[in-house]
């Protein structure tokens, strides 16, 4: 759904249809910071996109699973940067996400496979 409202064309019908019905949409309506913030999200979104869709299949392998684990650690950790373009509250979720996937990382070390 993010994806279709990105759309240029469906981004401009949503701003002007914020803008025709003023009354009531004061609260919802995007500003250029939100749809910034929508933007980043995506982009942030689509990683775990990509991963899901690189995992499935009925050849995926633990070491592929661990391929992937490293690679979300890795993207969560540069999300968490002071320096990233995500927001403080995007920023500290990927520092929790980071946290808890590393938990279960390391428990991958302690199972016999």
């Amino acid at each position: 759904m993010v994806n279709c409202a990105l759309r240029p064309n469906v981004r401009l019908a949503i701003d002007l249809y914020c803008y025709r019905e003023k009354e009531g949409l004061e609260n919802d309506t995007l500003t250029k910071d939100d749809w910034s913030e929508l933007e980043a999200i995506h982009r942030f979104l689509e990683i775990f996109n990509e991963t899901t869709l690189d995992a499935e299949g009925c050849c995926t392998s633990l070491s592929k699973v661990l391929q992937d684990m490293d690679y979300l650690l890795s993207e969560f950790e540069a999300a968490g940067q002071d320096k990233s373009e995500y927001s403080p509250l995007i920023k500290r979720m990927c520092d929790d996400a980071w946290t808890k996937l590393k938990k279960y990382y390391i428990m991958t070390e302690s199972t016999e496979v």
